[in-house]
């Protein structure tokens, strides 16, 4: 889907290549889409739009730049698993996210608790529209649309050698709240909302 952002991050790093040429031998982005079963002429003219961006990228910085691949095209239905996305998230430095509108996405937890388990260093690049950007811990928030505020962000953490942005996951809030709690805490407020007067 094009609220997914995927265009967006790639012109980022576009981008981001063109502004630092230091950076063109040292970074790598991969990136695995899924097509959106929901609307097949958007998700085949998004997969369009995309692969341009990547072929001119390859173009312009070589083949090792980007690695593109869509399920169901270069990658066979079932063949990328949680595993393999686990495995990637363990030796990603950077996760960035440039949704224009995302609300429940368990991705960048995921990467925070992979990090944690490895006990390694990872930073988080969020959209301002993702709502777990609002939720997780030392991630870095970024409008997806400010395509120059996105470079920045994301140059910043890898230009040191060790990231300063170190991703903490909310264990003690998680582990300790039972569900009737958290149910408790969210339903309170929904009931009681009301609607404008000139809309009843």
């Amino acid at each position: 889907s094009r609220l997914h952002g995927t265009a967006l991050k790639l012109l980022a790093y576009e981008l981001l290549l063109r502004n630092y040429p230091t950076w063109r031998k040292r970074l790598t982005l991969v990136q695995v889409c899924f097509p959106y079963s929901h609307s097949p002429d958007e998700s085949s003219e998004v997969s369009r739009e995309i692969r341009e961006v990547v072929a001119r990228i390859k173009a312009e910085f070589g083949d090792a730049a980007v690695h593109y691949w869509e399920v169901g095209a270069e990658l066979a239905k079932g063949q990328w698993t949680v595993n393999d996305r686990l495995a990637l998230f363990s030796i990603s430095d950077v996760l960035l996210n440039t949704a224009m509108r995302d609300g429940l996405n368990l991705l960048p937890f995921e990467y925070v608790f992979t990090k944690s388990h490895l006990g390694s260093d990872g930073v988080c690049v969020l959209s301002e529209f993702v709502g777990c950007s609002h939720v997780l811990n030392a991630i870095i928030r970024v409008n997806p649309f400010n395509l120059e505020q996105i470079v920045e962000q994301a140059r910043d953490p890898t230009s040191s050698p060790r990231h300063s942005h170190i991703l903490t996951p909310p264990l003690p809030p998680c582990s300790s709240t039972p569900r009737s709690r958290w149910l408790h805490r969210n339903a309170r407020p929904a009931s009681t909302a009301t609607l404008p007067s000139s809309s009843r």
